[in-house]
């Protein structure tokens, strides 16, 4: 691992994190956008989900918005983005776009399966895969190459904390907490600077 150890929320976190990303390009977080506490809670009223407490102070210090081209692009949604189709997992892993209509998709997981207006559709079986229940999931962003960051806001214990959702259909680069996730994601933009691959 080339970034520096850092726990989000911990000592000088925020320091390690900044200096690393503008190591790595100048302008990293140039495309960001502030974020607030109170758009947080709109957030979180809105999907009815509670989010992690490090995935919050770190929208508070850095806000959301696209990397750069130079690390290899994608980002963070802004509170704006994450409200828009918070139930993404569900379409991304059983293919129902087609099926069920965003308005039952929405309705089904914001009220986290109490409101299922496609229950032959949208069955427990259906909803899980590897074991986690996709009404845990919520998507937080892209890493550019139609892969997905999310977290797992579900009740603990968790499987993980944090996972990019794969264009293989899985849940790859898991970590404990998005702290853990984004020292991965940092990690990735430093070996596509430095042009190294598996």
């Amino acid at each position: 691992m080339n970034v520096p150890s850092f726990e989000i929320g911990k000592d000088n976190w925020a320091k390690v994190v900044r200096e690393f990303a503008e190591s790595l390009d100048k302008a990293y977080f140039a495309e960001f956008q502030t974020v607030t506490a109170g758009q947080i809670a709109d957030v979180e009223t809105k999907v009815n989900r509670q989010l992690p407490e490090d995935y919050k102070t770190f929208l508070l210090e850095f806000g959301a918005g696209s990397f750069t081209e130079e690390v290899g692009g994608g980002g963070f949604y802004t509170p704006e983005e994450l409200c828009i189709e918070p139930s993404c997992a569900i379409y991304f892993f059983t293919g129902t776009a087609g099926e069920v209509s965003d308005e039952i998709h929405e309705r089904f997981y914001r009220s986290y399966g109490k409101d299922n207006g496609a229950p032959d559709v949208f069955t427990t079986e259906g909803i899980t895969h590897d074991g986690v229940n996709l009404l845990d999931m919520f998507q937080i962003g892209s890493n550019g190459a139609c892969c997905y960051h999310a977290l797992h806001v579900g009740p603990e214990p968790k499987p993980f904390g944090y996972a990019l959702m794969s264009d293989c259909h899985d849940f790859e680069d898991q970590a404990a907490t998005f702290s853990e996730g984004l020292a991965g994601i940092l990690e990735q933009h430093w070996e596509y600077v430095n042009e190294v691959w598996e």
